[in-house]
């Protein structure tokens, strides 16, 4: 995939242009016999009528060269999902009156509360797995302590996990190191756990945010975090991190302005009454802002407003556009590092029919990269700004 940016050396010595090789996967569901009747089964339901009769489990016996137990297994699950069921008085199976025959059937785990980032991620990743006909089944946690990965599972073929900024509990640290079927983490993954992800690179956000404005001639630049500690977080800093230091600046520690949100926080509005208030306390003077997420840049351009701080007269502000592309709604337009949702959704779904596909080949991460966008928040230096 040309959009998909490769992530480094691997942990055997063999990548590919868009993807980064680990090592192989326990057995999986999807590497069983009856998984994969099942499969072959949910194919040819789609081509029958409600009612329609199913062969006989001798006959497709016959047919795929199967014993009895794996029929019968693979015609549990077909019943657990609704697509066929056994008439009262009757002993063949027939097609469902009402039943939905998608082609996969995949758990999207993902946090309870409510989130602008997790209601746009599972909603590009849904869009992306329709052009499948993949059926999603929405599984929701309230920490990341309390999930069992088994439960949250159950009978899907597959799953994709949206993990908060918490620690993985050692319990599901174990679980992931041998999940139950094809699975992929989201945004966040463990750095030493191989498993499949697809993640934004993060490192180059805060790279190109931070080299945009030392172009614009700015030097004094703050950076904002509006959000819990994460992986993405910290790459992100520590993108800014490297950019100052390459231009020489001093003193990189006073510029970090850290609310200290913590998670399940609403962390736009606790991230707004600290900048706030930073700003009444003295403070480094500073002529730009990298915002590490988007929730950090609507805090940020209200609180200067309210101080009479012009946009981008006196302070250019750039940040991350979030995952609902809010910068263009913002005024002035917000400049920011935007990335291709829709790249992203689609590399979430291609990635983990891979491993459907082929369950026994090397588990695969991709990291999606992301551009400048440039609105109405940056501009040149000018002689009298800063605040």
């Amino acid at each position: 995939m040309e959009n998909i940016v490769p992530r480094g050396a691997d942990a055997i010595g063999q990548t590919r242009h868009d993807v980064l090789y680990y090592i192989d996967m326990p057995k999986l569901l999807s590497a069983t016999k009856h998984f994969k009747l099942a499969q072959q089964l949910r194919k040819y339901v789609r081509g029958l009528q409600p009612g329609d009769p199913l062969p006989t489990v001798l006959e497709l016996q016959e047919t795929f060269s199967v014993s009895q137990a794996t029929v019968e297994r693979a015609m549990d699950r077909l019943r657990r999902e609704g697509l066929v069921t056994r008439p009262a008085g009757q002993l063949r199976l027939v097609v469902a009156e009402i039943s939905d025959p998608a082609t996969q059937r995949i758990a999207l785990i993902r946090p309870d509360y409510p989130s602008p980032t997790f209601e746009e991620l599972a909603r590009v990743i849904v869009d992306a797995g329709k052009v499948r006909d993949w059926a999603f089944d929405l599984v929701s946690y309230r920490k990341l302590e309390g999930l069992s990965l088994r439960r949250a599972i159950s009978d899907n073929d597959a799953a994709i996990l949206l993990p908060t900024s918490e620690p993985f509990p050692a319990q599901l640290y174990a679980a992931l190191r041998r999940p139950p079927c094809p699975m992929l983490i989201i945004q966040d993954p463990p750095p030493d756990l191989r498993i499949g992800s697809v993640r934004i690179d993060d490192r180059q956000i805060g790279e190109l945010a931070t080299r945009h404005l030392i172009e614009l001639g700015h030097r004094r630049i703050l950076l904002f975090l509006s959000e819990p500690m994460a992986p993405s977080g910290q790459l992100r800093a520590d993108g800014w991190r490297q950019t100052m230091t390459a231009l020489g600046e001093p003193n990189l520690d006073e510029l970090v302005v850290d609310p200290q949100v913590h998670p399940f926080d609403n962390s736009m509005y606790a991230a707004y009454r600290y900048f706030s208030e930073w700003l009444d306390k003295p403070h480094p003077r500073f002529t730009g802002i990298f915002c590490a997420a988007w929730t950090g840049a609507v805090a940020v351009m209200r609180a200067l407003r309210e101080h009479r701080i012009r946009i981008p007269q006196d302070v250019s502000v750039v940040g991350h556009g979030g995952e609902g592309s809010i910068a263009p709604f913002l005024f002035p337009a917000l400049t920011a590092v935007e990335t291709n949702l829709q790249v992203y959704g689609h590399s979430v779904v291609d990635l983990l029919q891979k491993q459907l596909d082929n369950p026994k080949d090397p588990v695969q991460s991709v990291v999606v990269p992301s551009k400048l966008v440039i609105g109405g928040t940056t501009g040149l230096v000018l002689p009298s700004a800063g605040a």
